[in-house]
């Protein structure tokens, strides 16, 4: 991708330009000066606060200025579209038309979010006010009549200009927290053809003088044949007082950043509009997240450091390089680019800088020394070895634990102090999925570490081998298999596995680098009723989902099996599927990550309690408010098949996931006298539960 869309001009009067196609070294310059002029301008909105943004918009509520999301934020798999503002728990405030406007689309989900009522001003523009409690009455008036029409509360609706129409200023909804998350405005801007775009660039700037800080860098080795402090995997340091200690390197490596901000008296914690990347005072990379087209949305696993959130738990940190693959507009592509590499540097000490800027023009910094070395300290793994007479010598088998790494295109080989029971003199792995043996290294602590360039053309069973000979000569094999199989950037392939009943199905668009995958089986657990199969790297970000399926010869899997996964062996299983293809003898999942999978059975239904009111309480009220808890710990709730009925009729109910409340207050008064009312609930696996209760209103 060359080009993205942004704004590369100011706002027409009140309301901000459609962003063209542009190159992405103009459409940076272009949001840098953008935003320089916002920053410049000081006048942050008082307490309490201006209606008014500087550049024309009524501020979309009032309850508050505190931010408590920027826009560009990590959410999983996606970025954050939004600023999203605290209402102090004032559930109800409302909500205001930041210009005249016609509302283009009414959402009510259970999930995601929420009440969400889309405004569309007259360059274009739409304004998105999600996790609303509720919305104007003309509004709900039309949404419960879709809801009666389709029978259910999740609907969506398309509306034309004249049919709902607001005034800058007037009501559209009132604040809450449907959907996900504790209540809160998220607030949205979006151009003509849907890209949504910082509100900042809007005049949506709120107070805040607190600069943020770089928090902990990572240095990542981006082949085989480079290494970060003797690992072929990422290094993270720490910044203390915008420093940090130094870390050796060889060959391409690529750094990222965690960032934090917060905003003057806040405790969320913030994202950065700004980052700039130095080596040695010169400028090589700069990210300006000030937009993104919905469609490259799960790129987002390339700008943060998706590898380094799944092996350490790390998921803020920004990549200060281009990965492949990356096809995000937000980069400034007239520098360098941010991978440094040992081969085009001088050997010895060099400094890297990182500044940081926030919305409101706040910037911070960190310097810290990185020492290229000219030679790398374990041979790479594209470097061919001599074959040793040991591999061909007789082997006595030994149960020595040895670990093995796929990353990318290159395997990582430890093995763990031995010299308790052997006395080693030199040490080789092997496989046929090596393009060729390596030498073990010894390490410091007693540990031998090596790594081997895998074979793309190489795929099915391979034995991984590390041989250990000892000072009398003696050679000591231990072992450890996989099922191999190469999954080249860019090319669609399918991989069968018929006698273990595996399949799965790659998009080649979908795969930013070579990898070689690898495949295990083993026994069911207590658990499950199929094997387990664990596929390697777990670490790898593909850019959507792949198809896969596991299938059994003869009977079909049985009405309560679901395809379940779990991230580690010590971890729950979770449910991830129940779609069915082939009649029954097979299980069909997305999947977005490599896991361990397998099938399990759910036999227990849903737990239907709390029930209010009481089972015969008498009301008052015209208007009673029903609703119970509803639970499933396994396989999960499936609202479409979930039902509440009021006197044997079915009626539209709510749901709130965060507090697993079934719910339903009716849309007009019910007669004095006696009501019965029911829920049945429904797992993904069909598990059913049902609850009846009576109540009398007087």
């Amino acid at each position: 991708m060359t080009g993205s869309q942004r704004r590369d001009s100011p706002p027409r009067g009140r309301f901000p330009a459609p962003p063209p196609r542009v190159a992405r070294a103009s459409a940076l310059a272009c949001a840098a000066v953008t935003f320089a002029l916002f920053v410049a301008d000081s006048s942050f909105a008082s307490d309490p606060p201006d209606t008014m943004t500087a550049t024309g918009y009524r501020w979309p509520v009032d309850v508050s200025r505190t931010i408590t999301s920027t826009f560009g934020e990590l959410r999983p798999d996606r970025f954050h579209a939004a600023l999203d503002f605290s209402i102090n728990g004032d559930v109800g405030a409302p909500c205001f038309a930041i210009a005249d406007g016609h509302v283009s689309r009414v959402r009510a989900n259970f999930t995601g979010y929420g009440r969400a009522l889309y405004l569309t001003l007259a360059d274009g523009t739409t304004a998105v006010y999600a996790h609303l409690h509720e919305f104007t009455e003309p509004v709900e008036r039309r949404l419960r009549a879709e809801q009666l029409r389709q029978g259910t509360f999740e609907v969506e609706m398309w509306l034309d200009p004249g049919e709902l129409e607001f005034n800058q200023g007037d009501v559209v909804g009132y604040c809450g927290g449907s959907g996900s998350g504790a209540p809160h405005l998220h607030f949205e801007l979006r151009t003509p053809d849907n890209v949504p775009f910082n509100p900042i660039l809007a005049g949506f700037r709120y107070d805040d003088t607190r600069a943020p800080y770089v928090r902990r860098f990572a240095i990542r080795p981006l082949d085989g044949d480079s290494e970060a402090g003797g690992e072929v995997s990422e290094i993270v340091r720490n910044i203390t007082d915008q420093t940090a200690e130094p870390v050796q390197f060889y060959g391409r490596a690529g750094l990222s950043v965690e960032v934090r901000d917060f905003q003057d008296g806040g405790w969320y914690r913030l994202g950065p509009t700004r980052i700039e990347f130095f080596l040695d005072d010169s400028l090589r990379h700069r990210t300006v997240l000030d937009t993104f087209p919905y469609a490259l949305n799960h790129q987002s696993r390339l700008e943060f450091d998706y590898e380094l959130g799944r092996n350490n738990g790390y998921r803020r940190f920004r990549r200060l390089y281009v990965a492949p693959g990356n096809e995000l507009g937000f980069y400034d592509d007239t520098l360098p680019g941010g991978i440094i590499d040992t081969r085009e540097l001088a050997a010895g000490t060099h400094t890297a800088r990182v500044v940081v800027t926030d919305a409101a023009g706040n910037t911070g910094e960190a310097t810290w020394p990185l020492e290229a070395l000219a030679a790398p300290t374990v041979p790479p793994a594209s470097e061919p070895d001599t074959l040793p007479a040991l591999l061909n010598a007789p082997h006595a088998w030994f149960d020595q634990p040895f670990e093995f790494e796929f990353i990318g295109r290159t395997v990582v080989v430890r093995v763990p102090d031995v010299s308790d029971f052997l006395a080693i003199e030199q040490a080789w792995t092997a496989s046929p999925a090596y393009r060729h043996p390596k030498r073990l290294v010894r390490r410091a602590d007693g540990s031998w570490f090596a790594r081997s360039e895998l074979d793309m053309d190489y795929h099915g069973p391979a034995v991984f081998s590390v041989l250990m000979q000892d000072t009398s000569g003696a050679v000591f094999e231990a072992r450890r298999e996989r099922i191999v199989f190469p999954l080249p950037a860019g090319r669609s392939v399918l991989w069968s596995l018929p006698e273990h009943g595996f399949s799965a199905r790659f998009d080649g668009s979908d795969l930013p680098w070579d990898m070689v995958a690898a495949f295990s089986p083993a026994e069911p657990d207590s658990g499950t009723i199929a094997p387990l199969y664990t596929l390697e790297p777990r670490d790898y970000p593909f850019l959507d989902t792949f198809e896969m399926t596991l299938a059994r010869d003869g009977a079909p899997w049985d009405a309560n099996a679901v395809m379940v996964y779990r991230e580690r062996p010590d971890h729950d299983w979770l449910f991830l599927s129940n779609q069915r293809a082939r009649e029954g003898l097979a299980l069909e999942a997305k999947v977005f990550s490599f896991e361990t999978f397998s099938v399990a059975r759910d036999t227990v239904p849903p737990l239907i309690e709390r029930a209010t009111p009481a089972d015969g309480a008498v009301f008052a009220s015209r208007r009673p408010r029903l609703a119970v808890t509803v639970t499933d710990e396994f396989s999960g709730l499936d609202t479409d098949r979930c039902a509440l009925l009021l006197d044997g009729n079915e009626v539209i109910w709510e749901y709130d996931p965060d507090a697993d409340r079934l719910f339903y207050i009716p849309w007009e008064p019910i007669a004095d006298g006696e009501h019965s009312w029911t829920v049945t609930a429904t797992d993904r696996a069909g598990n059913r539960s049902e609850l009846a209760r009576r109540f009398v209103v007087d």
